[in-house]
């Protein structure tokens, strides 16, 4: 099972997907292109960005593991990627 999970969290890094990856980048509000966390203005319309990283509007909208941060489906008993049980 450990290296299952290990295989599923290299390839949803790989390919851009994962909590790490989501948490590198930010929205901008007014134009909507992808910055860097680190940054605080956006590059494309000079926008002040929020703290808030793609990984947080998308976990506000979503269910997620307590564990792992990990984003679940709302009919999920357990996390894909490390097994916790999810909470109701």
């Amino acid at each position: 099972m450990k290296l299952q999970n290990k295989v599923r969290r290299d390839s949803l890094l790989h390919y851009g997907f994962g909590v790490e990856e989501m948490k590198r980048f930010k929205v901008c509000p007014t134009c909507n292109s992808l910055e860097t966390s680190d940054h605080s203005k956006c590059k494309n319309c000079a926008s002040i960005l929020s703290n808030e990283t793609l990984y947080d509007l998308y976990a506000s909208l979503h269910k997620h593991c307590g564990k792992c941060d990990s984003v679940v489906s709302e009919h999920m008993r357990y996390c894909p990627l490390c097994g916790t049980k999810i909470e109701v």
